[in-house]
């Protein structure tokens, strides 16, 4: 065009105003013009695909490489462009559907580590590593896993033996054996002892040892008092009796024993206190008796004496 506008220009200037060479050069004018608007808007295509490009920004770059090859479609660099700009797509979709699978399989496996099943969480950590053989984090729980499996290995036959002796502690405990119970269980607390079913029976065989204790120190009070109280029945001293019968039924109240024991005391008391009364009601009358027979008034003296035979009939 620019060769054909030089020769239509020589022309012109041979003869100025012809048509067809007029008509020619404008038609070569704007050809020239169409050629360098397409050259400047690929250009301008091609600098924003590489800006995009280098920014990683894919399709975007894409887009303005498409954009340059629709400019001119026979260029070579926007379309090897579009291919790489394809291929790292490809990578980050790669990444992401690889990252989507690593996480699951993390999520796997400290779902499984929180809740203690370490069989589960090593296949978690395991899956991960395949997806990203160089991640630290993944590698690391694996070990923790595996800790705790060699770890639940080697307690095997330490929680072998303490379900042997929680067995026979609880044996011991039903049968209410509360000494051999606490030994069984402190034996058991020393393969496992951070356990807390034995000192919770522990605590329970201790609290009914001190029920025995205490049971056995008022049995032995109120047996004293009993003895006490049995002994004085034996030698007629009522009161002292019934003091200890009734000291026996402060500590066992209602028991029958002690208290029959009293009803009889209070009888021979009543009995006492009842001949006392008599006694007394004829030595008072005696003393009357005496008194009026000694100052010779005879018949009040009779009288007396006569009450005193009311008292203690021959």
């Amino acid at each position: 065009w620019e060769l054909a506008l030089v020769g239509y220009n020589k022309a012109l200037g041979i003869k100025p105003g012809e048509k067809y060479t007029t008509d020619q050069s404008n038609l070569c004018n704007a050809e020239i013009k169409r050629i360098k608007d397409l050259q400047t808007n690929y250009t301008i295509a091609i600098q924003d695909g590489d800006k995009a490009f280098k920014a990683q920004m894919w399709e975007s770059s894409i887009g303005f490489y498409q954009t340059a090859l629709k400019l001119k479609s026979t260029e070579t660099y926007p379309a090897d462009q579009i291919n790489l700009a394809k291929a790292e797509l490809a990578k980050v979709k790669a990444q992401v559907d690889l990252n989507i699978k690593y996480n699951a399989a993390i999520k796997e496996g400290d779902d499984n580590f929180k809740a203690r099943n370490w069989n589960g969480a090593v296949g978690g950590y395991e899956k991960a590593l395949a997806l990203k053989p160089t991640e630290s984090y993944p590698t690391t729980q694996l070990e923790l896993c595996k800790k705790e499996l060699e770890r639940i290995k080697a307690l095997k036959d330490v929680i072998a033996k303490y379900n042997v002796i929680i067995k026979d502690a609880d044996k011991a405990f039903k049968a209410k054996y509360w000494d051999d119970a606490i030994g069984l269980y402190n034996k058991a607390l020393g393969l496992m002892a951070e356990e807390p079913y034995p000192p919770k029976q522990i605590e329970i065989a201790k609290a009914e040892l001190e029920k025995i204790r205490i049971q056995k120190e008022l049995d032995a009070k109120y047996n004293a008092a009993i003895a006490a109280g049995d002994n004085a029945f034996k030698a007629n001293n009522w009161q002292v009796a019934v003091t200890e019968y009734n000291a026996a039924l402060g500590l066992k109240a209602g028991t029958k024993y002690p208290t029959d024991q009293i009803v009889l005391c209070n009888k021979e008391l009543e009995k006492i206190r009842v001949q006392k009364e008599l006694d007394d009601n004829y030595n008072t009358a005696i003393s009357n008796g005496n008194s009026n027979f000694d100052a010779k008034e005879y018949l009040t003296a009779k009288t007396f004496y006569e009450s005193a035979l009311k008292y203690k009939p021959f």
